[in-house]
């Protein structure tokens, strides 16, 4: 690594040190509207796939079962887009604890009642080891709605309480996907640290690096001179 690099780096440092954590995350949970599905409150859902065959769970909010499942996205720059991952726990007859890992892009943000609205999504829903039947991986994209304030939005993320009895500022996110008939996230959410491998060096860890960084361009330079 030459000298021009370690001092690229440095800055780069600088600046993370100094700008401000926008990325912020929430973990993700059953909504309660999930336990009316056929009046089964063993398929309380926070995904549910009708055209693929199943409600998913996320989190353990509503039952002893589901995946970590979160989101993200910078609230300083919506143009960003926001993610959806981590794992969703499938419910069905065959017994709960299959996890299927999820990776879903959410595009076109536009700020909305506190939060966002946004016009398109994309992403896969993958079984980990050990599935044994409807093991097939989901293909999901987003589809804007037609009707209420589902019109022409693939997926609605804000602080507005969304259908839960007595609660105005809970974050609820709700989203269409494709298929026939009922196909859509509908999740709770509560702000959360990243999850591991998401985190961001803290200032502290910032200046060790930049005190190193400093030590060998300054070894460096010493070393050229001798």
């Amino acid at each position: 690594m030459n000298r021009s690099t370690l001092v690229a780096l440095a800055a780069a440092l600088v600046f993370a040190a100094s700008a401000p954590a926008a990325q912020i995350y929430f973990l993700l949970g059953d909504h309660v509207d999930g336990l009316l599905y056929n009046g089964n409150p063993d398929e309380a859902y926070g995904l549910r796939l009708d055209a693929q065959g199943g409600t998913y769970s996320a989190g353990t909010n509503i039952q002893p079962y589901g995946g970590q499942l979160y989101l993200t996205y910078n609230d300083t720059d919506l143009a960003q887009g926001a993610r959806i991952f981590g794992s969703i726990d499938r419910n069905s007859d065959a017994g709960e604890g299959i996890n299927f890992e999820v990776e879903y892009m959410i595009t076109g943000l536009v700020a909305w009642n506190g939060g966002w609205r946004a016009d398109g999504g994309s992403g896969t829903a993958t079984a980990e080891a050990g599935c044994a039947v409807m093991c097939a991986a989901l293909n999901l994209t987003g589809l804007q709605g037609s009707s209420g304030e589902a019109d022409g939005w693939a997926f609605i993320w804000a602080p507005d309480g969304h259908r839960l009895a007595g609660d105005s500022t809970s974050w609820v996110g709700r989203g269409w996907l494709n298929g026939t008939g009922t196909n859509d996230w509908l999740v709770t959410g509560v702000p959360t640290p990243p999850p591991p491998g998401e985190e961001v060096p803290e200032p502290a860890t910032v200046s060790l690096m930049l005190l190193g960084l400093g030590a060998l361009i300054a070894r460096r330079k010493y070393g050229k001179k001798a």
